[in-house]
């Protein structure tokens, strides 16, 4: 038998994230509405809300229970939230948590529990933590990314997945192996993002996407496609009785089974088909498309080729999509195919219907935004419109017969790099051969040859042609100074590597120039501050910017360093602000790199509290926009984070005067996260 729908449970206000079944009569659900829910059988396929649990201040994302035992009878349930705590709850006794774990520094986004009542944890913090007794044991540290799974093997054994592609293996407290090999994230066959596995004693694999399915899987083949009626399924778990039950986008926990007995009743089973029948289904999601070549309604008189089998056929100038039933021997409506649109056909948009809705190009690798268009409106209306809600600059293509508007400069999104390119050459030179004398004694000063080099480097940065291709051995050189020369002396190299990186040609020249330079530099602030003014101009050329790329993870997780926003070196702290800013250009142009912009949403947000140099903030805040602006999963996350409440806080209650270009760019942000 088909998996059907069972029941439907109904009662949270936010994304459904996690979900777990202890026993047959009993699901626990955790949420975007910042609560924890229980719910209670009453009958085969009916589940009645038990108890709300308030006590996280940020979205739940996690849950795990912890079976029962003679001290807790009722066993207990663990929740994890963006409050970066751990709450632990009696079923029974919803009034407050019986434990309260606090350590993570980021949201809690994976838990395992056991009948022994130990707990290990996942965090956006990139480190895993073990708790027994209700406190914290060991802290699992070495992932480069935010860990999305944990599980327990056996009590000194636990394993660890990480956005950083790898698994790490640990026994007591210690990391014994790296399994690697993951290219990406993902079981092959979903068209989104794949958020949740489970499995059953039989072997059978469920996961759940941003396909708005559950796929169910059987010896590596998918044997059933479950669609839900949100965009996103969160998350799926097993009941012990071979149920399913999966939490989605739309707030609701719904359960399904193969059991005749537990199965909803026609009524509830027709209006479940009617409401994934009336959702809309990107092209994306079922292949390439030509409306022309599709089949009419008579194609559904032949029967499918195999359970689940998708057909396409046109009505009109509409394109649905069926899908075939073995157990039935029926095609059902799954939904209207949105990307193959006639000439003929009204599109929605936020609710509204319009004759055309165009994709609106506003800059290179920068989402496009839409423009909603009736036939019957003035297009310069339509557009004046489209104009003043994105706040774009306006022009007057019909001379004065309809009146320019003086709108403000678009400050987000920021699609150019800001590189440093001033510099007092001869000063450098002057100091550059006053330190080579003051070196003759030591066998590392540069002989005639060396000086003649850097004498046509100099020539070069002075006035370099239209077309410049600087000399590899000019690298070498700088490269030379800078190993061999003491530490505070090897500062005008420094200074003529950020100029010579603007005219970077050689992929040869770069590679993993950026990290050695960093690490060699970072006990020395003035040499820091231009080795990060080097990777700022890095940017400003296809290889640079192929080297930064590279090395972006590793870059900005060292500009993270407290020692940094600790520093009372303005130069320093302001070039650090400008690698965010160009580094979250290149991000614009990156949209699969979600788990990037989303960790740098976080970090810039618990900067920018503390953060108070007005140039610097500005800075800070365009790389927030621009990462917010490109990246949905950015813009979801800035909740989490609380970025509405940093930008009042730490902006836009400060006196005017001190807040007069960081203001604009606050506002900014904040109308794109309405």
């Amino acid at each position: 038998m088909v998996w059907k729908l069972s029941a439907i449970l109904s009662g949270h206000t936010g994304d459904v994230k996690g979900v777990i079944a202890p026993t047959d009569s009993m699901i626990v659900s955790v949420s975007r509405d910042q609560t924890v829910r229980s719910w209670r059988r009453q009958a085969n396929n009916k589940f009645d809300e038990e108890r709300i649990f308030f006590g996280h201040t940020g979205y739940v994302n996690s849950v795990a229970f912890i079976g029962a035992s003679e001290a807790n009878p009722n066993g207990l349930i663990v929740t994890g939230g963006s409050d970066r705590l751990i709450n632990v709850w009696n079923p029974e006794d919803a009034s407050e948590p019986v434990y309260t774990l606090v350590g993570h520094t980021d949201n809690v986004c994976s838990l395992f529990a056991d009948s022994d009542g130990h707990i290990v944890s996942g965090s956006w913090d990139k480190t895993a933590k073990i708790w027994r007794n209700w406190q914290c044991v060991h802290t699992l540290e070495g992932h480069t990314q935010a860990i999305w799974g944990v599980l327990e093997l056996e009590h000194s054994v636990v394993v660890t997945a990480s956005a950083d592609k790898t698994i790490g293996m640990w026994r007591n407290g210690k990391k014994f192996k790296t399994v690697t090999g993951h290219e990406d994230c993902a079981l092959d066959g979903h068209t989104s993002f794949v958020y949740s596995v489970a499995a059953l004693p039989t072997g059978e694999i469920f996961s759940s996407g941003e396909d708005r399915t559950v796929r169910v899987w059987e010896n590596g083949v998918r044997t059933q496609l479950i669609l839900h009626p949100c965009v996103s399924v969160w998350c799926v778990a097993t009941l012990p009785n071979g149920d399913i039950v999966s939490g989605g986008s739309d707030g609701y926990v719904r359960i399904f089974t193969r059991t005749q007995e537990r199965v909803a009743n026609a009524e509830i089973l027709m209006a479940y088909d009617e409401e994934n029948a009336a959702v809309a289904i990107p092209s994306n999601q079922v292949g390439d498309i030509n409306r022309d070549d599709l089949p009419g309604p008579e194609a559904l008189e032949e029967p499918g080729r195999k359970d689940q089998d998708v057909k396409m056929i046109r009505i009109g100038n509409i394109v649905e999509a069926h899908t075939w039933s073995s157990a039935e021997q029926t095609w059902s409506k799954i939904g209207e195919v949105v990307d193959a649109i006639g000439p003929n056909r009204t599109q929605l948009y936020q609710g509204v219907e319009y004759d055309h809705v165009f994709d609106i190009d506003v800059g290179e690798g920068v989402p496009a935004l839409k423009l909603p268009f009736n036939v019957t409106e003035d297009p310069y209306t339509a557009a004046q419109a489209f104009l003043v809600k994105y706040d774009l600059p306006q022009y007057n293509p019909w001379g004065n017969d309809k009146p320019e508007q003086s709108t403000p400069k678009r400050l987000i999104p920021q699609l150019s790099n800001v590189p440093f390119k001033d510099a007092n050459l001869p000063a450098i030179q002057k100091k550059m051969l006053q330190l080579n004398t003051e070196l003759a004694s030591s066998g590392v000063s540069l002989d005639n040859v060396e000086l003649a080099r850097l004498e046509s480097l100099f020539k070069f940065l002075t006035a370099p042609p239209k077309q410049p291709m600087p000399h590899p051995e000019h690298m070498a050189l700088l490269m030379k100074i800078f190993n061999t020369w003491p530490e505070a002396s090897r500062f005008p190299a420094l200074d003529l590597l950020r100029l010579l990186a603007l005219y970077s040609t050689s992929p040869a020249e770069t590679p993993d120039l950026l990290s050695t330079l960093l690490k060699a530099c970072r006990t020395h602030e003035t040499s820091l501050m231009l080795v990060v003014r080097l990777a700022v101009n890095f940017c400003e050329t296809d290889v640079g910017r192929e080297a930064s790329l590279k090395d972006i993870s590793t870059i900005l997780e060292f500009m993270e360093d407290n020692a940094i926003w600790r520093s009372t070196n303005k130069n320093l702290k302001l070039a650090v602000a400008t690698v965010y800013m160009s580094y979250s250009t290149l991000l614009l142009k990156r949209h699969d790199d979600d788990e990037l912009a989303i960790q740098y949403v976080s970090v810039l947000t618990n900067i920018l509290k503390e953060e108070r140099e007005q140039q610097v903030q500005a800075r800070l805040l365009t790389a927030l926009g621009n990462l917010i602006f490109a990246h949905e999963s950015a813009k979801e996350s800035a909740e989490i984070f609380g970025v509405k409440g940093m930008l009042q806080s730490a902006v836009l209650s400060r006196p005017t005067s001190e807040k007069a270009s960081t203001s604009n760019i606050a506002n900014e942000i904040l109308k794109l996260l309405q």
